[in-house]
């Protein structure tokens, strides 16, 4: 009979601070998936992060069976929500050690020829504590009011410099977070929004409606808050925070911009 083969994961640690997170990271997975609640699954090559807690008594994490429960989860078709809440109970059922697990999801969408990244996240501990979190991030078009109106009174013509921005926007909150509405708000935000083909009439009609509503990447970030948590408030419950980060990428200056800002209630 061979004997088994030790496993130092179960020594104590040697120095024994208790680990918050430890897990394995960016998991490329192809999966099977109801996004967008229609009942109809697509198949979507996925990013997996999986964490939990290590007390001091664990030298290292058995991440092997956490790998293990995501293969078997990843073959039948699901919902984001419903999947991190099946991942989460099993990842807790494997590691008896742990008192938490956390499971996100990024998966990139294009929708309407806008792309997304929609990252889904569960955090969930052994009395059943759970915080939903879901991020999106996605890019559009901004022009610079402070430009044009110099242009409008020094020379009476709107000129002003454009540039890429990207909006990153992250909610949180105590229950499933229902983002059907989330990409659409979003991209209303922009001054105007990036298309891969365009003729050069609607080039021009794109430049013109972008100089009609210039904006501040802190305009941006201050829209894009109220936005959602007008829309946001009307159907989730307390506890809910947004927060978001608006980055531009400045076509005349040797830097970014970025400005971040959050509410709750």
């Amino acid at each position: 009979m061979v004997n088994e083969p030790i496993d130092v994961h179960y020594e104590k640690a040697p120095w024994p601070i208790h680990l918050d997170w430890v897990g394995i990271r960016k998991m490329k997975v192809s999966m099977p998936l109801d996004l967008f609640e229609e009942n109809k699954c697509k198949e979507y090559i996925a990013s997996i992060d999986i964490y939990t807690d290590l007390p001091t008594s664990m030298r290292g994490s058995n991440l092997s069976r956490s790998v293990k429960v995501l293969v078997d989860e990843s073959v039948s078709c699901k919902k984001p929500w419903d999947l991190l809440e099946r991942l989460t109970e099993k990842v807790l059922a494997v590691h008896e050690y742990s008192s938490k697990a956390l499971v996100t999801l990024e998966v990139p969408v294009v929708i309407n020829d806008d792309s997304f990244v929609f990252r889904f996240g569960l955090n969930k501990d052994r009395k059943k504590r759970t915080r939903y979190i879901l991020s999106l991030s996605t890019t559009g078009i901004t022009a610079c009011p402070s430009a044009l109106a110099v242009s409008l009174h020094r020379a009476n013509q709107k000129i002003t410099h454009m540039q890429r921005a990207i909006i990153e926007v992250s909610i949180a909150s105590n229950q499933p977070i229902n983002y059907m509405e989330i990409p659409g708000l979003v991209k209303s935000v922009f001054s105007g929004n990036l298309k891969s083909l365009l003729s050069r009439t609607e080039e021009s009609f794109l430049v013109e409606k972008v100089f009609e509503n210039p904006l501040f990447t802190e305009d941006l970030a201050r829209k894009t808050i109220s936005y959602l948590s007008e829309h946001l408030k009307q159907i989730m419950p307390r506890d809910t925070c947004v927060e978001v980060k608006a980055r531009s990428f400045e076509s005349i200056h040797n830097f970014d911009i970025q400005v971040m800002g959050r509410i709750c209630w």
